[in-house]
């Protein structure tokens, strides 16, 4: 009798992939103004404030917040850090679906005697 597949329906990555590829390269970063978020030069986001809440004078070229959300902080870090967080996620789903692959491969090859030893091997350099 064979043991019944361990891997499931893989999640389908290709359009997070091609989403997170297709978005402005980082690093991200916070701007010089706390609340924007830059990729290099170029600003790309303003966090945690609606647009009637920003003052621009033109005359000194300084821009000013109202009504700073107070995630805001929290927001910025999230954002900044979304580009490496997404890649390293996909990455890590990546690297645990080669596992499961390799753990179906083996219960359906391996000898009984020694297939507790060959997962643990597996989870061993998977965890």
């Amino acid at each position: 009798m064979t043991a019944p597949s361990v891997t499931a329906s893989p999640l389908d990555l290709t359009d997070i992939r091609a989403r997170l590829t297709a978005a402005t390269s980082g690093p991200w970063a916070r701007g010089t103004d706390d609340l924007t978020i830059t990729a290099g030069t170029w600003p790309i986001a303003i966090v945690g404030i609606g647009h009637d809440d920003i003052t621009i004078d033109y005359e000194n070229g300084e821009t000013f917040f109202d009504h700073v959300s107070s995630s805001a902080d929290a927001d910025l870090d999230l954002i900044t850090h979304a580009p490496e967080d997404i890649k390293n996620l996909l990455n890590e789903v990546n690297r645990l679906n080669d596992a499961l692959q390799e753990i179906d491969r083996r219960t359906e090859t391996a000898d009984p005697d020694e297939l507790a030893d060959q997962l643990r091997s597996i989870l061993n350099n998977t965890l």
